[in-house]
């Protein structure tokens, strides 16, 4: 038992619901006059109770549905919300009205929670990002950020350093913590001419790579671009 709520407990899901302390006791709020409401005998309060909960949870939805129809906004989903849960306390359905409306923000807290987690992952993967590169030219060795580097271009990874881009491994042998992207804790050994991932931290020694894709398409590029369009997704919706 101490166990499981531990691990409820370092959900990072569970952690954003219980962030937005004011929604949840919103949420909270309205289940209480609910449940009051249907307790009550039939009258004018067991009525007013269930007006009460609407309006406690439905606050939102309906300042958000009268903001966007006068900004010329309509058919959103406050707007479509509201139509169907006014409509239902006319026709006296005042359960129905309530629940719908307590459902919705519910979906709306896990949905919030779940953006939340997103832009955390974001976070961690820009941490993942090598913001230079040491590359080889002639004679020279320059410091550039990774989008200037073609491929062809050999760049030096010093040890404790993480690979700025997708290459091959030109040096004899190197060990590399690719916990990152494989979520592998055990270094992995890499021998001359296999490939080395973007992203992963060189262990061993200063190694040579020879870049084989451009930054745009290296493995660290693509893994960014994925979870940012699936959190831009969901801001859509």
């Amino acid at each position: 038992m101490k166990n499981s709520l531990v691990s409820t407990q370092n959900n990072p899901i569970i952690r954003s619901l219980f962030k937005d302390k004011r929604r949840v006791t919103t949420i909270l709020a309205a289940i209480a006059l609910m449940i009051v409401a249907i307790l009550l005998p039939a009258s004018p309060l067991k009525i007013a109770s269930f007006v009460l909960a609407y309006l406690v949870i439905g606050h939102r939805v309906l300042l958000n549905s009268v903001k966007n129809i006068g900004a010329g906004e309509l058919f959103d989903e406050n707007f479509l919300m509201t139509v169907a849960t006014v409509g239902a306390l006319l026709l006296q359905q005042y359960p129905e009205a309530v629940a719908v409306m307590l459902f919705f923000e519910i979906g709306e807290l896990f949905e919030d929670a779940a953006i939340s987690r997103s832009k955390n992952s974001i976070s961690s993967l820009l941490k993942v990002k090598a913001t230079t590169a040491t590359v080889h030219r002639g004679c020279t060795t320059t410091v550039v950020k990774p989008e200037a580097v073609v491929p062809g271009d050999i760049i030096v990874v010093r040890a404790g350093e993480r690979v700025p881009l997708d290459g091959e491994l030109l040096t004899t042998s190197t060990l590399v913590d690719t916990s990152a992207l494989t979520g592998e804790s055990i270094p992995r050994e890499l021998k001359r001419g296999d490939a080395i991932l973007s992203g992963s931290i060189n262990q061993s020694t200063t190694v040579d790579v020879r870049v084989t894709k451009r930054y745009e398409n290296s493995t660290i590029a693509r893994i960014l671009d994925l979870v940012q369009n699936a959190s831009s997704k969901k801001n859509d919706h």
